[in-house]
């Protein structure tokens, strides 16, 4: 499944929490883990810094912080964890650092915060982790400022929202293959843009939803993964995250769709709202990035 699993740190809480999650995953399907921290350019003048004592102390207290971010990691997981691990210090634009070591480092999966520090050496506040989540090539995890605290994190539900896109089908693999690693239940939901009732049985809309759903569940049936279907209506982000909160998720595979185009599939948006307010993890797609696998058979790497 996945085999190099990309941590970004900036020594917050919340960056820890992160990093559990990841380690949690790594360690069940033996991907190395690789933890990064990136000195934000943005916050020095690398021109200046031979030259000006203040830019270059600065800039040494940001390379001093990066490091001992990394290192803050390191040793939580090493203790934690039965892993492979290795710490990087890059400098650069944040987002753009993180998209181009997962390029170089062959990174399977993100697993980032979506907020940490305040301030001007910050690292993983909204705006970084929404800019690689739009432009990663690879999935992103991304979890919350709210995300409970463990020090074993448990994928016990996982929720698939769809609406039948590429990327929607494409980010299904990725949680039906998470579920039968962590040995986890399913839930399918699609939500019907409505503020009424069901459409009939034979209405096209209704036909279409239940399609998409169907098509989840049976791949999940045929691997031997617990799974339940619901076709709903109402504002597809506040039913998802109702759904979250009442069902006890663990966690949330769904696509984010493709940006680029003038009429976005429905879970791009929809996708955003659902990060930004959900406590429990998300793990996104967009339309281009590869599954994990070409099908999803029931070989399990356990």
């Amino acid at each position: 499944m996945y085999e190099h699993v990309l941590i970004p740190t900036d020594g917050s809480q919340q960056a820890l929490v992160a990093a559990r999650y990841g380690a949690t995953i790594a360690e069940r399907v033996g991907a190395t883990v690789h933890v990064l921290s990136v000195v934000d350019i943005g916050a020095y003048s690398e021109q200046l810094a031979d030259v000006d004592p203040d830019v270059r102390a600065q800039e040494q207290h940001l390379e001093a912080r990066a490091k001992e971010a990394v290192l803050a990691v390191d040793e939580q997981l090493s203790d934690e964890y039965d892993l492979t691990l290795t710490t990087a210090v890059d400098h650069g634009v944040p987002y753009e650092a993180i998209n181009d070591f997962a390029v170089a480092n062959d990174i399977d999966l993100v697993t980032m915060g979506t907020h940490g520090r305040s301030g001007v050496d910050r690292l993983l506040l909204g705006s970084v982790a929404e800019r690689v989540i739009r432009t990663s090539e690879v999935p992103v995890l991304a979890v919350s400022r709210t995300a409970a605290v463990h020090h074993r994190i448990d994928l016990e539900a996982i929720l698939i929202p769809t609406d039948g896109s590429p990327a929607a089908e494409a980010a299904a693999e990725h949680g039906l293959r998470l579920a039968k690693h962590h040995s986890a239940s399913v839930d399918v939901l699609n939500v019907i843009r409505s503020g009424g009732d069901l459409p009939g049985v034979d209405d096209p809309t209704r036909q279409a939803a239940e399609d998409a759903v169907d098509r989840v569940a049976q791949t999940a049936e045929d691997i031997d993964i617990p799974v339940r279907t619901h076709v709903q209506t109402g504002r597809p982000a506040k039913s998802i995250l109702r759904f979250i909160d009442t069902n006890g998720i663990d966690l949330v595979a769904m696509g984010t769709g493709d940006r680029s185009r003038v009429t976005r599939h429905l879970l791009g948006s929809v996708a955003e709202t659902v990060i930004r307010e959900s406590e429990s993890p998300v793990l996104t797609t967009r339309e281009a990035v590869p599954s994990p696998d070409t099908t999803v058979d029931d070989t399990s790497d356990e």
